[in-house]
């Protein structure tokens, strides 16, 4: 496994979901030592821990694993384990995998190799992203307080993970909104770039240095996500909130940021729609050149085009909940998730859009992680 120990975001890339072609294999248990592959989170149902699961599926042979955490962990404890309340996102540290569990605020960590239980971080509060450090820690964001909180992640078996301290990136002039909570964040020129998403419209910058609030930058409202493009350009789609919203509503917008001067340059105004915000999950592929994410449908743009282009539509009975680029050739993986409730669906498509294969996960299937040696 090639470790990759400088700075990494969980972004991952997010997401997977429920469904099976005639040429997949599905195995009820989970492989011994794997190659490579793509882990396949679902979040399951909120408030129901044993409807959460991890699957993992291996391109090669269109082979796909369900339950793999929870039948590698069978012998831990009385009940063997299982992932919990809503997991939130993955982060590969070198061969190991840092999941986290938004509701049941903590971070467990596995051995990619065997999916085995190594150890966690508890006592956090709502998290939902993390990158990591070079000495095996990590910033992780929070949807319930306007903290980032540092950790020391585990690193073997029994270990114990702790939480080291926080950075209050508060916003002292508001008392219901704009309280910079925090989602997605990216590692960059010695910055951390965190997106204050709930309620909010800002990009916060801190400084890993000092562990400091450095600067705000105002994007568009609700920042979902972000990507970094080859130019150390910083991507971010705003979803726009919702009509009602009790702080601000708009169509949503794709946002630009230079990271060295920080200037944030309007891209793109998505046309107006009515009801609820779909504009989530933006991604990048490996080169760095062209942008994806979901609105109701997959939509792409290359960097230096004006606008995006609709290349993915979902179909009737389709609910596209997960998107994620694999590193290696390109191909789009799609998760659904179906009505919220039964065992979700992944498409994989190649980078000519060719639909390559289908298969089933768990419920809300929602982020992605490509695993390679």
């Amino acid at each position: 496994m090639k470790k990759q120990l400088h700075w990494s975001i969980l972004l991952l890339l997010l997401f997977a979901f429920v469904g099976c072609s005639d040429n997949d294999t599905i195995n009820p248990g989970t492989p011994d030592i794997k190659e490579e592959g793509v882990y396949v989170l679902s979040e399951g149902s909120f408030g129901k821990p044993t409807t959460s699961s991890l699957s993992f599926y291996e391109p090669s042979s269109n082979e796909v694993t369900n339950d793999v955490f929870k039948n590698a962990n069978k012998d831990v404890g009385s009940d063997g384990l299982i992932l919990g309340n809503t997991p939130q996102s993955m982060t590969l540290e070198g061969s190991l995998i840092h999941i986290i569990i938004n509701g049941d605020n903590k971070i467990i960590t596995i051995d990619g190799n065997t999916n085995r239980y190594l150890g966690e971080v508890k006592e956090l509060t709502s998290p939902r992203y993390m990158v990591t450090t070079p000495d095996h820690r990590a910033y992780v964001t929070s949807l319930a307080e306007s903290k980032i909180t540092i950790v020391d992640l585990v690193q073997k078996e029994f270990d114990e993970g702790k939480i080291l301290s926080q950075i209050d990136v508060s916003n002292p002039e508001e008392t219901r909104v704009k309280q910079h909570t925090s989602e997605r964040v990216i590692a960059v020129n010695d910055e951390l770039f965190v997106a204050a998403w709930s309620y909010d419209e800002t990009v916060l910058v801190v400084d890993p240095k000092t562990n400091t609030l450095k600067e705000k930058i105002t994007v568009g409202v609700q920042p979902q996500s972000m990507a970094l493009d080859k130019n150390k350009m910083l991507w971010v789609l705003c979803d726009g909130s919702y009509n009602g919203s009790p702080f601000k509503y708009s169509d949503g917008s794709i946002h630009r940021i230079n990271t060295q001067t920080h200037k944030d340059e309007l891209v793109y105004t998505f046309p107006k729609v009515e009801g609820f915000a779909t504009k989530k999950n933006l991604v990048i592929n490996r080169s760095g050149d062209t942008i994806y994410f979901i609105n109701k449908d997959i939509y792409r743009m290359k960097i230096t085009d004006s606008e995006p282009e609709k290349i993915i539509e979902a179909k009737a009975g389709q609910v596209f909940y997960a998107l994620g680029i694999d590193p290696k050739n390109g191909d789009i993986y799609v998760g659904d998730a179906v009505d919220y409730s039964q065992p979700g669906m992944v498409y994989r498509y190649g980078a000519d859009l060719q639909k390559k294969d289908e298969f089933k996960v768990g419920v809300n299937p929602s982020s992605f992680l490509f695993f390679y040696n």
